[in-house]
């Protein structure tokens, strides 16, 4: 996290997650929780107030080649969402680190000062930077939300996990007592999908890139909102482009939305011995 000098009038800062490895700044900021930027009164109107906020997605293209370093690409990453008030600026900060981290965190602020109204109100804030800035890529880090981009293909692999869907992201509801699950194999992924069992082929790639085959399912009769959840769960599996693996959770994405969550899948221990 930087620290920019002073401008007009009284500054206060109250962003900030420390990222793992020590921050090479000084002072030190109040956290704030996801629904600090509902909750923070109005600043007066000669100081600013910055905190970080949430995003909705997050895309990084290349744009161009160094000029002092052959080869390496300029990268701009491109954050979209919302904010709760029409005088809230959103900027993007790069955090600063002593050793390079695999996932460079990126911060996504907002800062307001004065009178503003209440309304939502749409944003877009944009960045650059040289090659993959960590080893791996980049990290986006909104209030309540975070979103690891790789850019040099070291995301890990999905061969050998398996996940439980998250009810929340199917966007239909699933019935009581059915669970919809994805296990993935070195080439295949299957499980429940609420009613039938499903299983396809899969390819990974760079940046996390992600597709599915042709998907096959058992042919059971499902119960009318079995089959709805069911049918919601294949479509959006089927438009899956992205994964990401970070903090013990899988999300599948298209054009940086996401699609399905994930959290792992209940480890089944073998009976005692009797």
């Amino acid at each position: 996290m930087s620290v920019r000098p002073d401008q007009a009038g009284r500054r206060r800062r109250v962003v900030g997650r420390l990222a793992v490895a020590a921050l090479a700044v000084a002072g030190a900021f109040p956290l704030l929780s996801a629904g600090a930027a509902n909750a923070s009164p109005t600043p007066p109107a000669d100081e600013e107030v910055c905190e970080l906020v949430d995003f909705q997605t997050a895309t990084v293209q290349p744009v161009g080649i160094t000029a002092g370093m052959p080869g390496t690409t300029i990268n701009e990453l491109t954050v979209t969402g919302e904010v709760s008030a029409s005088n809230v600026k959103v900027h993007l900060e790069k955090l600063v680190y002593i050793r390079q981290p695999e996932f460079w965190g990126i911060e996504v602020i907002g800062c307001r000062s004065g009178f503003g109204a209440q309304v939502i109100t749409p944003y877009k804030a944009t960045i650059q930077f040289a090659g993959a800035l960590g080893t791996c890529g980049i990290e986006v880090i909104g209030a309540s939300t975070s979103q690891t981009i790789d850019l040099a293909g070291c995301t890990a692999s999905l061969a050998g996990t398996n996940w439980v869907l998250d009810p929340a992201s199917l966007g239909v509801p699933i019935p009581a007592g059915r669970t919809i699950t994805a296990n993935f194999s070195d080439t295949n992924v299957s499980g429940n999908a609420s009613c039938n069992l499903y299983s396809a082929p899969y390819k990974t790639g760079p940046g996390g890139a992600f597709k599915v085959g042709a998907i096959i399912t058992t042919k059971i009769a499902c119960l009318p909102d079995n089959n709805r959840s069911e049918q919601a769960y294949l479509g959006k599996l089927a438009k899956a482009s992205a994964f990401q693996l970070s903090r013990g959770e899988l999300r599948l994405l298209a054009d940086g939305t996401t699609l399905l969550r994930f959290t792992p899948a209940p480890v089944k221990l073998p009976p005692l011995p009797r």
